[in-house]
């Protein structure tokens, strides 16, 4: 097979390679098509994008560290800048008053603690005349405090409370005589109510009171 013929047979792609100048480009063209872009692509298995060859699946962009901006410095307050009350202060609201329980406890702890002073030193007046201001102030709310059972007719609290006044004072016949009083108005026995009786005579043998009641427990 000669040259000539075989050019014609297998064209070559471009006419500047083709041995001899007697095939134009236009009968090459006519007689053998060249290979597409689709086969060339398929021919090497690999695919064109419009941002270029894609060997693999597309890979998400990477976004940015976030980076969390530094704590701002505490500040100070000033010296005029109020501080702020907790919600759990104990001495937010106003103290309230002392109650009257509150008011008898505190005298009568006073009183017994004047009262063990006083056997140590009985020859200092001064902690002789506190026991006794003491002793006043103290049986002045024990005295309230029964007359209030007294008007509830709450006989043997009051007589209780009556009680208590005279082992305070210890030389008041009047609060013995209270105290005998109330307790004949409850179940109690008669007879201690004769020996409170007893007690207030013996202070004052004249005391109305302890008369009075001394009748009731003998009739």
């Amino acid at each position: 097979m000669s040259p000539t013929q075989r050019a014609r047979v297998v064209p070559y792609p471009s006419d500047a390679l083709a041995p001899g100048g007697d095939v134009s480009s236009t009968d090459v063209s006519q007689r053998v098509s060249l290979p597409t872009k689709p086969y060339l692509r398929r021919l090497s298995g690999v695919h064109r994008s419009r941002s270029g060859l894609v060997l693999g699946p597309p890979i998400a962009p990477v976004e940015p560290a976030r980076v969390a901006p530094a704590p701002a410095a505490p500040q100070r307050p000033g010296r005029n800048t109020p501080i702020p009350r907790s919600s759990l202060d104990p001495w937010e609201a106003a103290p309230a008053a002392i109650s009257e329980e509150q008011l008898d406890a505190l005298t009568s702890a006073l009183h017994l603690t004047l009262s063990l002073l006083v056997e140590r030193r009985p020859s200092d007046p001064g902690l002789v005349e506190a026991k006794r201001a003491v002793a006043t102030f103290h049986v002045r709310g024990v005295v309230r405090e029964a007359r209030e059972h007294e008007a509830r007719e709450r006989w043997l609290p009051a007589s209780r409370a009556w009680m208590r006044a005279a082992v305070t004072a210890g030389d008041d016949p009047w609060l013995f005589a209270h105290a005998a009083r109330t307790l004949l108005l409850t179940n109690a026995s008669s007879q201690d109510a004769r020996e409170l009786v007893g007690r207030a005579l013996d202070l004052d043998p004249n005391n109305p009171l302890a008369r009075q009641v001394l009748d009731r427990v003998i009739g």
